[in-house]
Formats: structure tokens, C-alpha cells, sequence
């Protein structure tokens, strides 16, 4: 019950936004045709019709084709995604990916040295593990000499 309310109340103030930004736009709207009526008045009267006037009415930025309202979280998600991400954050991306490359660069060479260092320490190791095995073949061929001479 809880959470349909909450539902309700979220939807009802994102209809009340929607609500208030057409009524601005509604009211604006109005007035120009007012205006533009008053001036068809005017000049029917005074029986100018060479002076010729125009009226330009600015569309407010939500109204023009293409971007309905579709309310707050989603209208900030889409500037946070468009504007922010792609005119603050993209100039520091590119800035620091060079820096990032030299970095990584640095990284690599240190493991290829390292992996170097490991592969010479491996080879010695096998070397010392090889020299140790043949003294313990020896030895153990010495044991078997002495037995042999003990059992005679």
C-alpha cells in the first residue's frame, strides 16, 4: 500500500511539473496571440496595410519537436548523460589518456623485465637442481660401492 502510494505521489509531481511548464508555455502563447489580434485590430482601423510588422514568438526549449517531458529524474539523468559526460569529463579523459598510455607503457616494460629476471632465476635454479641431483646420484653410487666391499 505503502509503495503504490509513493508510486502516485511520484507520478502526480512529475504531472504537476509537466503541468506547470505548459501553462508557462500556454500563457506565453496567449499573449502573443493577443498581441498579434490587437495589431490585425489596430491596423483595420487605422487602414494601414502597407506597414508591414512581424511577430517572432521564441519556443521554450522543452516544447520543440523531438523532446517531450518526460520528467525530473529522467530530464536530469539525460543532462547528466549528454551535457556533463560528454563536455566536462570527455576533455579530462582525453588530457589524461596520454598520461595514462605513458603509464601503462612503464608498466610493461617493468614486467618484461621482470619476467626476465624471473626466466635467468629459472634457469639457474634448474641448473643448481641439476648439479644437486647429480652429486646425489653419486653419493648414492658411492653407498653402493661401500656396501658391496662391507659384504664381501
Amino acid at each position: 500500500m505503502i509503495i503504490m502510494l509513493n508510486m502516485i505521489i511520484s507520478i502526480l509531481g512529475d504531472v504537476f511539473d509537466e503541468f506547470q511548464l505548459n501553462a508557462e508555455i500556454y500563457n506565453f502563447n496567449e499573449m502573443a496571440l493577443v498581441i498579434l489580434e490587437n495589431e490585425q485590430i489596430l491596423s483595420s482601423f487605422i487602414g494601414t496595410t502597407e506597414n508591414l510588422k512581424y511577430l517572432h514568438v521564441c519556443v521554450h526549449a522543452y516544447e520543440s519537436s523531438g523532446s517531450d517531458w518526460k520528467g525530473k529524474v529522467i530530464d536530469i539523468r539525460d543532462f547528466l548523460k549528454d551535457k556533463f559526460l560528454n563536455n566536462d569529463l570527455r576533455p579530462i579523459l582525453n588530457e589524461n589518456k596520454k598520461e595514462i598510455r605513458e603509464e601503462i607503457k612503464a608498466i610493461d616494460n617493468k614486467i618484461q623485465a621482470i619476467s626476465e629476471e624471473a626466466k635467468a632465476n629459472n634457469a639457474n635454479i634448474q641448473d643448481r637442481i641439476q648439479g644437486v641431483e647429480n652429486k646425489i646420484s653419486n653419493i648414492q653410487e658411492s653407498i653402493d660401492i661401500i656396501l658391496k666391499i662391507l659384504s664381501k
